[in-house]
């Protein structure tokens, strides 16, 4: 029953990421493959991909795979611990609408259109303005190079951000991300992962001593008694 859950629940995980990356990415679905389902059934699977809500459906069976394995005593933990993967569900949801804003909600167009015109109306109007005031054309068209030019880069950053999850080389690696995230499933499926390092002998665990605080009576010629000696260690406590 633990190898089934196992199983059954580094599929999902791993179709659920898929989903999630071809939703809010602009790349083909073919960059962000899932692991191979195998035993699961195949009905479902062609169920969920003929909706448009995939990645919804695929964390509701997650989260009835992991009540089923909680009832059925599959998982030995304890509620409070056990509500903790729902509340990493939820979290990961609010990620991905977030993430799903980005890629749906486009700048406005006007106040795009708007930016757009005044960087060609300063582009083109600076240079007989200052040769107006009397400097010199060559240092009039060298300024306004240079400020110009800062203008567009910051408007081609700008569009540059506006959406991170296409193919572009400064987007993010989206299809690294999904690839990485199954090679970790991969992993953490293999056998020897699954238990913990024994010890092949009883170990020498070193014991901590106490060091004996020792009283010393030393005699003076000028005292009949004795001085009473001890650690200042001891007279402080």
């Amino acid at each position: 029953a633990v190898d089934e859950f196992q199983y059954t629940l580094s599929r999902l995980m791993s179709l659920l990421v898929s989903y999630s990356l071809r939703d809010i990415s602009k790349l083909d679905s073919s960059n962000f493959p899932h692991l191979e389902l195998g035993a699961v059934d195949p009905g479902c699977i062609a169920y969920v991909e003929a909706q448009s809500v995939r990645h919804n459906i695929v964390l509701q069976w997650l989260q009835r795979l992991v009540m089923e394995a909680a009832r059925n005593q599959v998982l030995d933990v304890a509620p409070p611990i056990l509500s903790r993967v729902f509340q990493e569900f939820s979290i990961g949801v609010v990620h991905f609408v977030d993430a799903q804003k980005i890629s749906t909600i486009p700048f406005p167009f006007q106040f795009a259109q708007i930016v757009w015109i005044m960087l060609v109306f300063f582009s083109l109007v600076p240079v007989p303005m200052i040769c107006a005031v009397g400097m010199n054309v060559y240092a009039s068209a060298a300024f306004t190079f240079m400020v110009v030019f800062v203008f567009w880069a910051v408007h081609h950053i700008a569009v540059e951000i506006e959406m991170p999850f296409g193919d572009d080389p400064n987007d993010l690696p989206l299809d690294q991300v999904n690839r990485n995230f199954n090679k970790v499933l991969q992993r953490m499926l293999e056998e020897e992962a699954q238990h913990v390092p024994g010890l092949i002998h009883k170990p020498s665990v070193p014991r901590l001593t106490r060091r004996e605080s020792t009283i010393t009576v030393e005699s003076t010629p000028d005292s009949v008694s004795g001085v009473l000696r001890m650690p200042a260690r001891l007279r402080n406590s």
